[in-house]
C-alpha cells in the first residue's frame, strides 16, 4: 500500500496539532508538514507536494479556497 503524504494548513493551534497527531499515528499517512496561513500553505505545496492538503477556510491572511484554488491550476 502507497503512504499518503499529508499537510495541515489550520490557524487554530490546537486544532492543528490534533490533525497533525491523528496523521502521525497512521501508519498509511506520512506528515509533510503544517501552517497557519495562505502564504505558508503555498509554500508547503512547493516544498513538500503533499498527496493530500488538509484546509481551512477562514485562515488570518486570507482564504483556504484561494489556496485550493492554486493547486488547480
Amino acid at each position: 500500500m502507497e503512504t499518503l503524504r499529508i499537510a495541515v494548513v489550520e490557524d487554530e493551534k490546537d486544532t492543528r496539532d490534533r490533525l497533525v497527531s491523528l496523521i502521525q499515528n497512521q501508519s498509511e499517512f506520512e506528515w509533510v508538514g503544517d501552517t497557519d496561513t495562505v502564504e505558508g500553505g503555498l509554500n508547503l505545496l512547493a516544498q513538500s507536494k503533499p498527496d493530500i492538503l488538509l484546509v481551512d477556510l477562514g485562515l488570518p491572511d486570507g482564504s483556504g479556497i484561494q489556496l485550493i484554488e492554486s493547486i488547480r491550476s
